[in-house]
């Protein structure tokens, strides 16, 4: 798995990285939340099927009994579904990023902003399956991508949560009806502002749009400076 340390150290001639953000993720806190449900639910399950035949007479109802045990069982057993399910999807990531299931409990996320390109390491990369971008522009090896600045010419940019972060896109070209970029990040304030700084040396901004799909979100058209 590409660490931070080998873009660093593969990085083109007179290549410099102006701005980055590494952070690292629980990215199996997912399955430890639906585990724990599962659980809780089986318990609770197990423990009415006891108080059901503490509580009920001798001469309790055949179907009836019958139908409750099956609707409780059903109960429990779709959580403990939706565990295995979520477990098998995450260990088939981990085969594929070549780690073990449990290191995703420390994953490296990391995005660069270089002179020459964009270069970012998600989780969500890996999930993607069907990699419908031109492969000539945009080169993507599981979690990993880069893009040349030369084919970004559109950042879309969303305050969350009160403005308390950022949602930023890039795009080679945007249509407001097409799905999300495959770069995106979600930066904090702070952070966001320091992006934001770097890109508009890199970039020259030609146009600006606001309030496209929600109050305060922005669209930049611009071209990469030579």
């Amino acid at each position: 798995m590409v660490s931070f340390k080998d873009i660093e150290s593969s990085l083109y001639n007179e290549e410099k990285i102006l701005w980055k953000n590494k952070t690292y993720t629980n990215e199996i806190k997912e399955l430890r939340f639906t585990l724990n449900i599962s659980i809780l639910t089986i318990v609770a399950s197990l423990l009415s099927i006891i108080l059901y035949f503490l509580t009920s007479t001798i001469n309790f109802d055949f179907l009836l009994t019958l139908f409750i045990l099956l609707t409780v069982l059903l109960i429990s057993v779709i959580p403990l579904y939706l565990f295995f399910k979520i477990y098998n999807e995450y260990k088939k990531i981990a085969k594929k990023l070549k780690i073990e299931l449990s290191n995703l409990r420390n994953y490296e996320e990391f995005f660069i902003l270089t002179n020459k390109r964009w270069i970012q390491k998600s989780f969500y990369l890996v999930k993607i399956d069907d990699f419908k971008f031109d492969t000539e522009k945009i080169i993507k090896e599981n979690d990993i991508a880069f893009v040349d600045l030369d084919n970004i010419n559109v950042i879309y940019v969303s305050p969350q949560k009160k403005e308390k972060t950022y949602l930023i896109n890039f795009f080679k070209e945007w249509d407001k009806n097409l799905e999300e970029s495959i770069f995106q990040l979600y930066l904090e304030k702070s952070d966001y502002k320091q992006l934001l700084e770097t890109l508009e040396k890199v970039f020259q901004i030609k146009k600006q749009e606001k309030d496209i799909f929600n109050y305060g979100d922005s669209v930049f058209y611009c071209k990469k400076i030579e």
